[in-house]
Parts: structure tokens; sequence; C-alpha cells
């Protein structure tokens, strides 16, 4: 199986910084501006690339998040070779030295689950980080923190007041997400239902 490693900035090719704003739009997205291959399992990230002059969208200085996407390819013969993508996120710092240290990062989520009106004043809060550690929710003005090191982070909120928009992050040995934003369920029978439906006769 043969890999390629697409770093975060334009559509069509592959490094960049997340979440990509620059004025653009009010939902963060990804941007792939160039890429690198992966040889003998590795590969490097041109860090310093994104911090100059025309591509340094989030005017980053020292530190920052960058979206990472991998285009998997079979060798076989006679069939598809593409396999599919995946996407990661990787932080870094810049020491006083100039190098670009890789730091704690979290490469999924976070995804905000649970939310029902059996239980509307509760969310559940998943993420997933590279390697263990203790991870933390943030909720308006209070914190919930994990009481043990873990890479699948799952978070209860608890004393949350239904139908209400909350703002939140997550962090993880220091470094913070993006900040997010939920809106828990009404109580049963508060509220409307609605059905959504798409079709498409092309068979």
């Amino acid at each position: 199986m043969a890999a390629r490693l697409i770093l975060l900035r334009s559509m069509e090719r592959y490094i960049g910084s997340y979440p990509f704003k620059s004025q653009e739009s009010a939902y963060d997205y990804k941007r792939f501006r160039t890429s690198t291959s992966i040889n003998e399992g590795r590969a490097t990230i041109p860090v310093g690339y994104l911090l100059q002059e025309g591509h340094n969208s989030e005017d980053w200085s020292y530190w920052g998040t960058i979206a990472i996407r991998f285009e998997l390819y079979g060798e076989m013969a006679n069939k598809d070779r593409q396999l599919g993508t995946y996407d990661i996120f990787v932080s870094f710092i810049k020491d006083s030295a100039g190098n670009f240290l890789k730091l704690p990062s979290i490469v999924e989520g976070p995804f905000v689950n649970m939310v029902r009106s059996d239980e509307p004043t509760s969310v559940l809060i998943s993420f997933k980080t590279i390697e263990e550690g203790i991870g933390k929710a943030v909720v308006g003005n209070k914190e919930y923190e994990e009481s043990a090191a873990r890479k699948n982070h799952e978070i209860k909120i608890e004393g949350l007041m239904p139908d209400t928009k909350y703002y939140y992050y997550v962090s993880f040995n220091g470094v913070p997400s993006p900040v997010c934003s939920f809106r828990t369920a009404p109580k049963k029978g508060d509220g409307e239902v609605v059905f959504a439906y798409t079709g498409d006769r092309r068979f």
C-alpha cells in the first residue's frame, strides 16, 4: 500500500493551517497548498512555509495547528488504486532557537454527543488524541477535567439548561481546540419535530 501526505491549505494541494479563516467565512474549513511524500514511513512537514508572508492567513507567530491529509493508494493491478483519505491535526510551537516542535495534538473532534430530551441538561463531549493524557472541556466559565490519562476522551457535561446555546472548547496538555458551540435538547414535549428527506431518481 502506498500513501501520500497532504498538508493543509488549498483544495487542490496538500498542507496548511487550521482553522483556515482569513476573513472569508464564519465557518472553519481546510485549504491545501502543498504536498510531500512519505518515504520509509517518514515525511517532513514544512511548517516554515506556512509562516511566510502570503501564506500565514492565521497570523501565526510561534505556535499553531496544521491539518494533514493522508491519501492512501493500493498497489494492485487492474483495481481502483485510491483507497481513501484520512485527515488529522498536529499542533506545533517554535522554540527560542527557531526549531518547530510537535505539541500534544487533538486528532479527531471535538464532537458533542448524547443531545437528547430524555436528559436535556447534559451532553457528552468526545475527542481523540495522538498520545495518552488528561483532557479537559471548558463550557462557558466551567471546567470539566478527566481523572485519568487516555487517548479516547469522553467528558460528561452536566448542569446545563434545556434548549440553550453554549460555547465550549477542549484542551489536551495545555493545547486548546478552537471555540465551538452546541445547543442542548429541549424538554420532552417542547419545540417542534422536523422531518427532512431527499431522493435521487437516477438509478
